[in-house]
């Protein structure tokens, strides 16, 4: 029993360094690993779910990476007039990161550490999950970048509500969803030309 806390809590931090990863250094080359991390370790916390349902987040997980992975943007670089200003110096975003990040896991203590069974490492990595996918969410309108951060939102999201709720059937269209967004995602990035950034 112990060890399985240790394990959920090394998840939960491991999961909140990924994202904090994708979001501070924002190229390609480490977005996608640190989605593959992300959901390796979301797959880890969702331990109140059949293991069968966990495996599958996982399968779902390494198929999603991969999807994003073969996409490739168009070669032309983006229109710098059509560009909206982002703050997105690495000062900014580690101190939004560190902020972000304390702030979420003392939140997500207190709302989910309040319900019986609720464990610290599955309450930490919910609110890092969810709260560091906001962020990143909200710091760029890349494509890539974009449905990185809603992919760790919907991860944080699963881990949170597997401890509410049980049904085995809605946890399986949960776990179906990240599918679809990256499907999304994938067209808009064909659509989209790549910045100098992100092409990394």
């Amino acid at each position: 029993m112990i060890a399985q806390g240790v394990i959920s809590i090394v998840a939960a931090v491991l999961a909140g360094v990924a994202c904090a990863a994708a979001i501070l250094l924002p190229r390609r080359g480490v977005v996608i690993p640190a989605l593959f991390v992300q959901f390796g370790c979301a797959a880890t916390l969702l331990s109140s779910l059949p293991v069968a349902l966990a495996i599958a987040y996982a399968a779902v997980g390494a198929c999603v990476c991969g999807i994003l992975a073969v996409t490739k943007s168009r070669e032309e670089p983006a229109d710098a007039s059509q560009a909206v200003v982002v703050p997105s110096g690495l000062t900014f975003r580690l101190v939004a990161v560190l902020l972000v990040g304390l702030a979420s896991a003392a939140l997500s203590r207190q709302v989910l550490g309040t319900q019986e069974g609720a464990g610290l490492g599955e309450s930490l990595g919910a609110g890092l999950l969810f709260g560091l996918g906001l962020l990143h969410l909200g710091l760029s309108e890349e494509p890539l970048r974009v449905g990185a951060g809603l992919l760790s939102m919907l991860g944080g999201f699963q881990i949170g509500y597997a401890r509410v709720e049980p049904s085995v059937a809605l946890h399986g269209l949960l776990i179906a969803l990240p599918l679809l967004i990256a499907l999304v995602v994938a067209y808009l990035i064909t659509l989209s030309p790549a910045s100098p950034e992100s092409r990394a």
